[in-house]
């Protein structure tokens, strides 16, 4: 398991505001090196159960240099990086830019474990150079694009007819040890959003090859008090979590979820320990889909509380 360092006691923090937090912790990261954001952290060891990655998408106006430095920062364990159209890697340029981006996290002693793409079809040349060369790298996770129902086509002829789509992507991922993940998101257009249809697709094939990455923030928007039953039937097949936080709030005159700061939403913690009890220690990938500081140093400054809340909640 990795390690990672813990920061002072939080009680210290209780009385203070976000903003003035926000405000100190932006000032010390100001000018700060790589050498020292290393050294912010070596306060004492404790082992997480799960390992973080943080997702990229939030901060890709940053470069390979800097999200290096931003994550450790950050306390993360390493990065769940963008390597689709507007990512962090563009998949046209992914043979000659993703060896050379993954190199410097990796120096910086980040894991590069998991990949975000848009790839649904493992046959194009383009998706097969993005595949091939995160397999050579040594990436193993790559998470798939979605797939979104018809309504004016039956439901089961539509999954029918992805499910003969996952085993060819199930065939490619065979011959190059690669493991895809479907995430569940939240809404009606979106299959995975009941859970039920994600395990028909997935069910048959092999976790090693196409696997889901089970998002507990949509999976309780979509399933209320009952996530823990779509918890318990694709366990199994379970390779990654995602994790993110919301709350409800009222718009147009109706209930709809709000992304929030990890630990101030509805997210339960129990999920972690359903998590710890069933013996499933994969890699967490801690999403921030709130509206971050355009700042970097104040984004750092958020994104580290919501690392103390994820490790406080997973604990």
């Amino acid at each position: 398991m990795p390690t990672y360092f813990q920061m002072p006691d939080q009680g210290q923090r209780i009385n203070k505001s976000r903003r003035s937090i926000l405000g100190s912790m932006a000032a010390c990261a100001v000018g700060a090196s790589l050498g020292l954001g290393r050294d912010l952290f070596a306060l004492g060891e404790k082992k997480r159960p799960f390992p973080i990655h943080g997702f990229s998408k939030h901060f890709q106006d940053l470069n390979a240099e800097a999200l290096a430095e931003f994550a450790l920062k950050s306390r993360w364990d390493g990065v769940d990086l963008t390597v689709r159209k507007g990512g962090h890697i563009a998949p046209e340029s992914v043979e000659k830019t993703l060896p050379a981006f993954v190199k410097t996290l990796r120096n910086a002693g980040l894991q590069v474990d998991m990949i975000t793409t848009d790839i649904r079809d493992t046959t194009s040349p383009q998706n097969k150079s993005v595949l091939q060369t995160a397999a050579e790298l040594g990436i193993r996770y790559y998470r798939l694009a979605y797939w979104t129902y018809d309504a004016s086509i039956p439901v089961m002829q539509q999954l029918d007819q992805i499910k003969r789509e996952v085993e060819l992507i199930a065939k490619t991922n065979r011959q190059l040890k690669l493991t895809a993940g479907y995430q569940n998101h939240s809404g009606e257009k979106y299959i995975g959003a009941s859970v039920w249809d994600a395990w028909y697709l997935l069910k048959d094939t092999d976790p090693r090859e196409v696997s889901m990455f089970f998002d507990i923030g949509h999976a309780v928007i979509e399933g209320g008090l009952s996530w823990p039953n779509d918890w318990r039937l694709v366990q199994s097949h379970v390779s990654a979590v995602y994790a993110k936080d919301f709350e409800w709030k009222q718009a147009n005159g109706s209930n709809r979820p709000a992304w929030c700061a990890y630990g101030q939403g509805i997210v339960p913690k129990r999920f972690y320990q359903i998590l710890k009890e069933a013996g499933w220690s994969g890699p967490v990938s801690l999403h921030h889909e709130y509206d971050l500081p355009k700042n970097v140093a104040e984004r750092q400054a958020v994104v580290l509380e919501d690392t103390i809340a994820f490790d406080k909640a997973a604990s």
